[in-house]
């Protein structure tokens, strides 16, 4: 999108769940931080690349684990720098994974927030609004364009979530401009119904807050399109609703295999710039712009090919090793030249996993 003045450019990102270096949960890499490591440089190299940057908003999640007792500070500590690399200011919530038992009322016993209180350009966003026009750019009278104003909600659930959003819109509505919300919402673009928990479709949250102008949202590790409507709108003017897609996830998200670049999960983040575009007349007129960018890295499966690699040699072990104790039990083709083979296996001390390695051979 080409502006004649550019008075906002953000890059906005989520669900980092970072982990303590030492305490490797189920699906993560050795190498889990060394890996995220790298796309955040990826990440602060487009950060500094890019001109005229207003700000990075973070959608929440930052931590994997909800218990502080977790992160040494040493942790706390190589996070910080990370945040402090990109040299600009950081507008954020914390998400469900960052809080303990999901709850905000349990905040200050968390990691995110001994972070944020480390971090000097990181910005708790929750339940607060800000104004943010010292951050404009360009040659522009600022007299004479909107104020931009920054709110955000944190992790609630949905019977808490949808009054704080009619609250904030209450506030929102005494303040004319333009407004940026940060949420960390159960919701998705639809009414489908998810199998393990409730959810909110994106017309319910523009429903709650029609004097929003743009929603981030974190939390639902999908990729979906950036809606565009003036459907729900208090002033008429377009609304948009982007998903940051989850950046730093070295984990096997699985996802439908498509060419279609919104629906794939891909290290990626989403700019939203607000600019001037001379009408006739010389008459400027306010537009704002959103696009999904990917961050060229390494692929998903390309980040777990070594831990896959591992596990299918611990397979291999394992069925090496149960056929040489069929030695014990005389020859390997006496053993598999019996009637019934998968009741030479049940009478045998054999592990499920080597079991179904075994049975998927007889099978075949």
């Amino acid at each position: 999108m080409d502006f004649d003045w550019i008075l906002w450019n953000f890059i906005c990102i989520s669900d980092s769940h970072w982990n303590p270096r030492l305490r490797i949960p189920q699906s993560r890499t050795e190498t889990y931080h060394e890996d995220c490591l790298k796309e955040w440089n990826a990440f602060t190299k487009l950060v500094w690349k890019e001109k005229k940057v207003s700000g990075v908003i973070h959608a929440g999640d930052w931590f994997h684990l909800k218990n502080q007792s977790l992160y040494p500070p040493g942790d706390i500590l190589y996070y910080r720098d990370w945040v402090l690399g990109l040299q600009c200011p950081v507008f954020t919530v914390p998400g469900n994974h960052d809080l303990p038992q999901s709850s905000y009322d349990n905040v200050q016993k968390t990691a995110y927030q001994t972070l944020v209180h480390a971090t000097p350009n990181m910005h708790d966003f929750s339940f607060q609004t800000e104004q943010v026009n010292s951050l404009m750019f360009g040659e522009v009278n600022e007299g004479s364009y909107p104020q931009l104003y920054i709110s955000g909600i944190p992790y609630l659930p949905l019977d808490k979530l949808a009054p704080a959003c009619r609250e904030l819109d209450a506030r929102l509505a005494d303040l004319p401009g333009i407004h940026i919300v940060i949420l960390h919402p159960d919701a998705i673009p639809g009414n489908e119904a998810l199998p393990f928990f409730q959810t909110c479709s994106w017309s319910d949250l523009l429903r709650a807050l029609p004097h929003a102008t743009v929603l981030i949202l974190g939390h639902i590790h999908n990729s979906f399109p950036i809606l565009q409507t003036t459907e729900f709108s208090a002033s008429g003017s377009p609304q948009f609703v982007c998903k940051p897609w989850s950046f730093g996830r070295v984990v096997k998200d699985y996802h439908q295999g498509t060419t279609v670049l919104e629906h794939q999960h891909k290290i990626s983040y989403t700019q939203i710039q607000i600019g001037v575009k001379e009408g006739q007349g010389g008459n400027g007129k306010i537009v704002i712009h959103c696009e999904y960018h990917e961050i060229p890295q390494i692929s998903f499966e390309k980040a777990f090919s070594r831990e896959t690699l591992r596990r299918e040699v611990e397979k291999a072990e394992k069925v090496s090793s149960f056929i040489s104790s069929l030695k014990d039990q005389g020859t390997i083709e006496d053993a598999f030249s019996i009637e019934n083979p998968k009741d030479y296996l049940d009478r045998m001390t054999v592990s499920q996993e080597v079991r179904e390695i075994i049975n998927y051979y007889l099978n075949s």
